[in-house]
């Protein structure tokens, strides 16, 4: 994975890489095109990751606002494998001024192939976020957590399509789990928490919509 800064205070997050296609270009479609806010409730920091997939390696990428402005262009300098796989975040900031910079509506992405077509695409940006996930246990910067049994539980919310789960270690993540909608307990398997460790724990509603809003919870075991 590569990371790197681009205009505009956008950070691409990575791509897969692959062979090169050897048939003529053409018009191709995109899949799988997302652009989703992610929005961390206790810090009220939002941003904005935009994915995609290509069944063919592009050189390429732009999106374009409802307005028909560009918004971004990412390109894969200094590699001939091209992307097959992007996925695009904008640096953190209020969500009010993310609303500002980005309105709701339908975003367009256009990229350049690398046999020299063109693929198409578009996400469907929304505003509406989920409450935050009220979390029951474990409190806060609770301490003397045990390593073995441990389950962070939390109050379900029924308009959440799933929730995504988040065993953090400083800036490591040792475990993501996503969990069905309804459900308001993980347990972390046996054998992961360390004694005398400090840990976070992040719980993220997602909405049907994708979009994300997460806490997350410090601890300390015993």
């Amino acid at each position: 994975m590569r990371r790197s800064l681009i205009a505009g205070g956008v950070i691409v997050l990575g791509f897969l890489g692959g062979p090169q296609a050897g048939s003529q270009g053409h018009l191709r479609t995109l899949k799988g095109e997302r652009m989703v806010l992610e929005y961390n409730a206790a810090e009220d920091q939002a941003s904005v990751v935009v994915s995609a997939e290509s069944e063919v390696g592009v050189e390429q990428v732009q999106l374009r606002g409802p307005n028909g402005a560009t918004v971004f262009e990412v390109q894969a300098a200094g590699t001939t494998l091209g992307l097959y796989g992007l996925v695009v975040e904008n640096g953190e900031s209020t969500p009010a001024e993310i609303f500002a910079t980005y309105p709701e509506g339908v975003y367009r992405l256009r990229a350049q192939t690398a046999n020299g077509g063109v693929a198409l695409g578009a996400a469907r940006f929304s505003h509406a976020l989920l409450a935050a996930p009220v979390v029951n246990y474990p409190p806060d910067g609770a301490v003397d957590v045990p390593t073995i049994g441990f389950a962070v539980n939390w109050v379900p919310d029924s308009a959440a399509s799933r929730y995504r789960v988040t065993l953090e270690l400083g800036e490591t993540d040792l475990l993501a789990a996503e969990v069905r909608a309804g459900t308001g307990a993980f347990r972390v398997p046996d054998g992961i928490l360390e004694g005398g460790r400090r840990y976070a724990i992040e719980i993220a509603a997602i909405a049907p919509n994708g979009n994300a809003t997460l806490v997350k919870v410090p601890f300390l075991t015993r």
